[in-house]
């Protein structure tokens, strides 16, 4: 029932908490909190992340994709930035507002998994949106890299797969798929 809290070398701290224990407010609070403090000097911990979880049993034990990341502005202008200064539109799926603070996009949505994260980009391509679209598919590395889960990255990238062949008719010439 308590929070877990853990880091590793790339400065990151993470904020774990069963929500059917702490509510998931609670938990962002708490983050935004930790963001304060890790701000500056000595700790400028580039991000804090509020990691929300289910905790039943051993055997019952889920990641939410509630999860929020606390970053550190860029301390530079990034490409984002670039393409703005140059009247290029900029829009980010899945957790690219959280990794950029915003910084250098005009519009976002965030996203619940890898095939939430396609359909968001097709719906914005599809919707004839200009610009420069920004997409994380996050579930690879959180959901099966980090559990060493090589049937669910292989489930994982079957399902990315049929959404990639998909999204590929609907690129105009002029489009860029990287």
């Amino acid at each position: 029932g308590a929070l877990i809290v853990y880091t590793s070398g790339d400065s990151v701290l993470q904020i774990a908490a069963n929500v059917d224990v702490i509510p998931l407010a609670e938990l962002y609070r708490i983050c935004e909190y930790v963001r304060g403090l890790t701000v500056d000097a000595p700790y400028r911990i580039g991000r804090v992340i509020a990691r929300p979880y289910t905790y039943r049993s051993a055997d019952d034990f889920t990641r939410t994709s509630d999860r929020r990341d606390y970053t550190l502005k860029p301390t530079a202008p990034t490409d984002l930035d670039r393409l703005q200064a140059a009247g290029i539109p900029t829009y980010g799926v899945g957790k690219i507002n959280d990794i950029f603070s915003g910084q250098g996009l005009d519009d976002g949505v965030h996203t619940t998994s890898n095939h939430d994260g396609m359909v968001q980009t097709m719906r914005v391509v599809g919707s004839g949106r200009q610009g420069f679209i920004f997409t994380n598919l996050v579930d690879l590395d959180a959901m099966y890299g980090h559990r060493r889960n090589p049937a669910g990255a292989a489930q994982a990238l079957e399902e990315f797969d049929q959404d990639l062949g998909t999204l590929l008719p609907m690129l105009g010439d002029k489009d860029l798929l990287i």
